[in-house]
């Protein structure tokens, strides 16, 4: 009896050379893919997990649960909450989390998953990633060390950054700048109308010769100029101001501020 296998044949090689292409993907990510049971035990580790967390797979299969790799503090909870997600057959997204590798390194991974539900609708278990974000991590936790410090530094000198945004007609606050003219840091988003708008009606031919001035000699400009607080108090501010320029179009504006004393 002979059998035309090709198609079966082509179909197989594809299908390896697809399994080869995302195994690459998963390594050059440092992603671990990953399976579970229903009670969280893993019970698939992909190789990347040697490079990536120390463990070959054989220690990880039928050994430990995914919440083994958790911190110890707060191991109880990370447990409780996840099981939850998989009581429910939720699929989560987007879920950062520390895990604490074979050599008692903790790292931080961004884990995706999905149910495994079978025929009969029993949840079989989850399936997922654990992509390595350990050093986005670090940057962001460098990031806001950095902006606290800055805020740190302007509340010392009494002042305030900003840019404006040309194209949007948006303004960028930093966190002192809000408290130096007297608004609600929980307003997200302020827009240069509202700014306009707290200028001493005196001013505002000050403000609109200075942007002619920069537009004019495309340099940095200076000047002082008065707020109304909104208890209704009048304060000094001294402005100096950076533009950037596109070609000869004027795109945005970053400046600093301080409070005349």
């Amino acid at each position: 009896i002979k059998e035309d296998i090709t198609e079966r044949k082509l179909t197989q090689e594809a299908l390896g050379r697809s399994e080869e292409r995302f195994s690459q993907i998963a390594e050059l990510s440092q992603t671990v893919i990953w399976e579970v049971n229903a009670n969280g035990m893993y019970i698939y580790i992909s190789p990347v997990s040697k490079e990536v967390w120390g463990y070959e797979p054989e220690e990880l299969v039928g050994k430990k649960y995914f919440y083994d790799l958790h911190p110890i503090e707060g191991r109880e909870e990370f447990k409780e909450a996840a099981l939850e997600v998989f009581a429910r057959r939720d699929v989560f997204k987007g879920l950062i989390n520390p895990i604490v590798i074979k050599s008692q390194k903790r790292i931080w991974v961004l884990t995706n998953g999905t149910p495994i539900i079978d025929s009969q609708n029993n949840l079989i278990g989850y399936r997922g990633a654990d992509s390595d974000i350990t050093e986005r991590k670090q940057a962001e936790e460098a990031m806001k060390q950095s902006e606290e410090a800055l805020n740190y530094a302007q509340q010392i000198a009494n002042m305030g950054s900003w840019s404006l945004d040309l194209t949007n007609n948006k303004l960028t606050w930093s966190k002192n700048y809000y408290r130096l003219i007297g608004v609600d840091p929980g307003i997200q988003e302020v827009y240069n109308d509202y700014f306009i708008k707290i200028v001493h009606p005196e001013d505002a031919n000050k403000m609109d010769e200075k942007l002619q001035e920069i537009h004019e000699t495309k340099g940095p400009a200076s000047f002082d100029f008065r707020i109304v607080m909104p208890d209704g108090q009048i304060k000094w501010i001294q402005n100096n101001i950076v533009p950037v320029f596109e070609g000869d179009q004027l795109v945005r504006l970053n400046g600093v501020n301080w409070t005349r004393r």
